[in-house]
């Protein structure tokens, strides 16, 4: 059996793979646990305030370096910090909320298939502004037509006020669509399991 987070994940294994329908199944990604337990970042005040581009081994670098440069110029105060998933140390989750704690904006930049999107929403979660590819199908089905892409960034270019404003919006929708839920992948999984058993 296989468990993925998109339409598109499925219909991959279904047509390249030849996996049979009734052994895949979707689950909605969602919040890890242990952000739950305290749902606040550090209170302690910062100096740094962080622009963090979240990539994967398929992003393009150049694409990146163009990005920061606008990103740059949008944000002059602000720090960029390049993570590459690869570096999993850094997103334990004591370590990903005191990076958080100083994060001002998220560029979730991973387009890989099969990615669950964890760390974007986690982000969404603490009211974060985040961007994140179109290309990304697990978050594109879950924050479209609300959040907001890299292509939408790009184009429009909004200052802090505009990103916290969406930022607002797409927090809400995924309180409704019970993405921040504590046991919403467990519950999921749990019903998953009784359709194959």
């Amino acid at each position: 059996f296989f468990c993925v987070p998109s339409l598109q994940d499925k219909n991959t294994l279904l047509s390249q793979y030849e996996i049979s329908e009734d052994r895949v199944f979707i689950a909605k990604p969602s919040v890890r646990r242990f952000m739950h337990f305290n749902s606040s970042l550090s209170s302690e005040e910062s100096t740094q305030s962080l622009v963090l581009f979240i990539v994967d081994g398929k992003t393009d670098r150049s694409k990146i370096a163009k990005l920061s440069r606008v990103v740059k110029a949008r944000f002059p105060k602000w720090e960029t910090k390049i993570l590459s998933l690869k570096n999993k140390e850094l997103f334990s989750p004591q370590s990903w909320k005191e990076l958080l704690a100083k994060t001002q904006v998220c560029f979730y930049l991973c387009e890989k298939p099969f990615d669950w999107g964890t760390l974007a929403l986690e982000s969404l979660f603490f009211n974060i502004p985040t961007v994140y590819s179109e290309e990304n199908s697990c978050l594109t089905e879950i924050l479209s037509p609300l959040g907001l892409t890299l292509t939408q960034f790009l184009i429009a270019q909004p200052d802090e006020e505009a990103l916290k404003k969406n930022t607002e919006v797409v927090n809400s929708h995924l309180n409704e669509c019970g993405v921040f839920e504590p046991l919403a992948m467990a519950h999921q999984y749990r019903d998953i399991y009784r359709q194959c058993f």
